[in-house]
């Protein structure tokens, strides 16, 4: 009986193990699909590399915020954990996007200083 609940658990954790998986698997594709829908329909990869870059900031802020919520919310234990993952989400999506645009542009001057560099080379 034992090995049959052991063998149970077991499956479980492999079958929440790959349908995290796929979720994450779902979300990249939506993120570059979208990144580069922008791209081309705006005529411009600049604009599509910003949009992946936002949006992949947007989502790993929001996560971080969740589980930073949820942390806070065991510590403190102030509000419920609807609120304070709500309250995180919120937080680290307007974070992520402010650190996306940040990593954009200074991804844009480590290019123009590469090119700078190989140019005059």
């Amino acid at each position: 009986m034992l090995t049959l609940l052991v063998a149970c658990l077991v499956l479980v954790f492999v079958l929440a193990g790959f349908a995290l998986l796929a979720l994450v698997g779902l979300i990249t594709v939506g993120v570059v699909s979208t990144s580069v829908f922008i791209g081309v329909h705006q005529r411009s990869a600049t604009k599509g590399f910003l949009a992946f870059t936002l949006t992949t900031f947007a989502v790993i802020g929001c996560a971080l915020g969740c589980a930073s919520g949820e942390i806070l919310y065991r510590i403190l234990h102030q509000g419920t954990v609807a609120t304070s993952l709500l309250l995180g989400a919120f937080v680290g999506l307007i974070a992520g996007i402010l650190f996306g645009r940040i990593a954009f542009r200074l991804l844009q001057r480590f290019i123009t200083y590469l090119r700078q560099k190989l140019t005059s080379s």
